[in-house]
């Protein structure tokens, strides 16, 4: 009588461990497995994203899209914040990593654009959208900071606030706080001019 109330009370156990394995949530945000697009001068070649954050504790992602006006606004303030980088002094210098992930579904578009101005940043196209719609990214521009885990650590989404030069203002801050793990600056109060007479700095959908 004990041995099968034992042999039950295994057999119990083991079901209630095999059903919490099967319960337990996949993680959506899981990018291990993603390959994105890398966009050079030279021609096109892939990068899973595994191999960024081994490098990297955290990424920013910069979702834009070439159609969208407030997403060439935003592009042009973190081209100065990047290029303010770079042209100060080596211990000044902020080593976080940032992709610009277009969402268009035309490759040419995508190229067009950045041969007009070369941007100071890995340039990637989210081919088919699995990198947006894992993130759930809504709309352009939208900035995600994810950790290796693949957990959003912070998102901004939007155009603000009222020019390029204050935005890049914003995304240095942006850098220096991901890259010294510090906490994450808020978004700025976005000013009335800012916006659209549609009432919106971002554009829907996001592909």
């Amino acid at each position: 009588m004990v041995r099968q109330l034992v042999l039950v009370v295994s057999a119990l156990l083991l079901c209630s461990l095999s059903l919490k394995g099967q319960n337990r949530p996949a993680n959506p945000a899981s990018l291990d497995e993603l390959v994105l697009t890398v966009i050079a001068p030279d021609g096109e070649s892939s990068v899973a994203l595994r191999e960024i954050f081994t490098k990297h504790r955290q990424v920013i992602l910069n979702f834009v899209n070439t159609r969208c006006p407030y997403s060439r606004r935003q592009i042009e303030g973190i081209r100065k914040a990047l290029n303010a980088q770079s042209d100060g002094k080596a211990s000044e210098k902020v080593s976080a990593p940032v992709l610009i992930v277009f969402v268009d579904k035309s490759l040419a578009k995508i190229r067009q654009a950045i041969q007009v101005k070369r941007l100071p940043a890995q340039v990637v196209w989210d081919k088919g959208g699995k990198l947006s719609d894992r993130l759930k990214v809504k709309t352009t521009p939208t900035v995600a900071v994810v950790d290796r885990s693949g957990r959003q650590i912070a998102v901004y989404e939007g155009f603000f606030p009222p020019d390029s030069d204050e935005y890049g203002k914003f995304f240095a801050r942006l850098l220096k706080a991901v890259k010294q793990g510090s906490p994450l600056p808020p978004r700025p109060i976005q000013l009335p001019s800012v916006a659209s007479s549609s009432g919106g700095s971002s554009c829907t959908p996001a592909g």
